[in-house]
């Protein structure tokens, strides 16, 4: 699925439960560049809602030889549906 980088805040800021089905974290290697993709629900099952993202950087690691986390660099992106953004809110209109 298309998906475009979005930044929520600082990722000492930004929590777990802030993440959306709609998120995405994206991970890569700088050292190989292979491209890891961790859903939200993924992470719930080993994580807090309320854990911050600058914590559950360190589980990401390349398993390929040579690699360190050191090496590694993300960030969060949004998957888009037929060109727009999936909305992060619901909107409710008052009649």
């Amino acid at each position: 699925m298309p998906s475009q980088e979005i930044v929520l805040g600082p990722r000492y800021a930004v929590k777990l439960f802030q993440l959306t089905g709609a998120d995405v974290l994206v991970m890569q290697c700088v050292t190989c560049d292979r491209v890891y993709r961790v859903y939200p629900q993924q992470l719930h099952v080993r994580h807090s809602c309320f854990t911050r993202l600058d914590h559950i950087e360190q589980d990401f690691r390349c398993k390929a030889p040579g690699c360190t986390s050191r090496t590694c660099t993300w960030h969060i992106e949004q998957i888009v549906r037929d060109g727009d953004p999936v909305p992060r809110f619901k909107v409710v209109q008052e009649d």
